[in-house]
């Protein structure tokens, strides 16, 4: 995590790595009016004026990698949209899931250049975050990545 009060902020586009799959989902909701209680005889209180009652949602899957896996837009509206859609989010990860290890699990391929300056780096190429002495020998025989990702 970013140190408290750093400002934040992403400069090293050319580093960024595509996901094989993304979903893009929006989620409706009514606002409905609650009526009201007196306020606690305290200094300071909440007092709630409305709810949220959760009625529709869309999601689209896209995968970048080869657009013949994508799915179209899917819409759903009923009184279960909240339920629904959590049950639809973990069936479309695991089609995801699925996807990635069928057809894009390929292996590493590393020039022995690339093998040695990964052998002797200890920062991640992508934060620049130093590796800890104790996750470094992993990294190394797993090939991570990004230790601190």
């Amino acid at each position: 995590m970013p140190a408290e009060g750093s400002k934040l902020y992403f400069k090293n586009h050319h580093k960024m790595q595509p996901v094989p799959c993304v979903i893009y989902a929006d989620f409706e909701a009514i606002t409905e009016k609650i009526d009201t209680c007196q306020p606690p005889n305290q200094k300071s209180y909440t007092t709630t004026y409305q709810s949220r009652r959760a009625c529709a949602f869309g999601y689209e899957v896209v995968c970048h990698y080869d657009q013949s896996y994508s799915k179209p837009v899917e819409i759903y509206r009923g009184e279960d949209a909240a339920e629904r859609f959590i049950q639809k989010m973990f069936e479309e990860v695991r089609s995801c899931q699925s996807v990635m290890r069928e057809h894009f699990n390929t292996p590493l391929k590393m020039t022995s250049e690339n093998e040695r300056d990964f052998q002797n780096s200890t920062s991640c190429y992508i934060c620049e975050g130093k590796y800890k002495a104790e996750e470094l020998k992993e990294a190394k025989e797993k090939k991570f990545i990004c230790l601190n990702g």
